[in-house]
This record gives structure tokens, sequence and C-alpha cells, in this order.
């Protein structure tokens, strides 16, 4: 009998991108990490997710895994010999530079032919009626929750009343 091939889950792929970005750029650092872990996660991890949303395509969890170790990886090559000073804006910055460059390629595989039968045949080997989530729509949704801002508090305005009588 053939094993099918399980799909990543949003949470095994958000795990496994943090973990890897936490031996990369925090060896040894936890305490850092932690610190700046909610902004790894919406800026880093969770934005290309939002990107690929934005424009109605998704890739599987795999590719998406695979899309982002690479650009975290070639970061750490080209990296210069100066220090960083914030990390997760840093790490920001790199993925959505690579996007703004390569962003077209993934749109387009994510379109293509191949990705829309690869989906179909994933459709078909499926249950009916059995839905797997799209781990990379649930990291969209994830960022959209993150993203909103908290309402902000109006404060009341206090009128200076002037209780000065002029009787002249």
């Amino acid at each position: 009998m053939v094993k099918r091939p399980k799909q990543i889950t949003s949470q095994e792929l958000k795990d496994d991108l943090l973990a890897f970005i936490k031996r990369k750029f925090y060896e040894g650092d936890s305490r850092e990490f932690s610190q700046d872990y909610s902004r790894l996660l919406k800026w880093v991890v969770l934005w290309p997710a939002k990107w690929l949303n934005e424009r109605g395509v998704t890739l599987p969890g795999e590719r998406y895994k695979k899309i982002l170790t690479d650009i975290l990886m070639t970061s750490l090559q080209q990296r210069m010999t100066s220090k960083i000073r914030y990390r997760p804006a840093y790490l920001m910055q790199v993925v959505q530079s690579h996007f703004a460059v390569h962003g077209e390629e993934y749109y387009n595989e994510a379109k293509s032919a191949r990705s829309l039968a690869e989906n179909a045949l994933l459709v078909v080997g499926r249950a009916v009626g059995a839905q797997q989530p799209d781990p990379v729509k649930e990291l969209a949704t994830a960022h959209a929750l993150l993203a909103r801002s908290k309402p902000k508090r109006l404060t009341a305005v206090k009128k200076v009343i002037n209780l000065e009588l002029n009787l002249s």
C-alpha cells in the first residue's frame, strides 16, 4: 500500500520556520528571541502568506517553507560583517525586498497549470466532503488578525469653564 504524503499544517509550518530563524539568527539567545517572537511571526513568517492571499493564490505548505528558508539562508550568506541592529526589522526587509523582485515568479508558479493540477490531485485523493485546510491561507488569516490595530481611546476634551462673572 502506497502511503499518501501528508500535507504540512499551518501550525507545523509556523513552528518550523520560527525554529529555523531561532537556530540561524538567535544562536543561544533565547531571551531576545522571545522578545522578538511576535514581530518575527508577523513580519517574517506570516507576511508572505498575506502577500500571496492578497493576490488570490496559494502554495503548498512545503513550497512556502522552502521559499522562506531559501530567502533566509541567502540573507545569511550575503550578510555583511556589520552587526544587525534589530533582527526582526532586518529579516522583514530581506523578505519584502525579495518578494518585490521575485514575487511575480511565485505568483506565476501558484497560478501555473502544474500547481493547479497538483491541487486537483490532492482534492481527488481526499474523501468526498473532507476539506483539508490550506496552511498558507491560514497563515494569511493569522496575519490579518495580528495586523488589526487596537482601537484608539478617545480622550474627553475638557472645556475650561470661566466661573468669573464680569459685572462691570
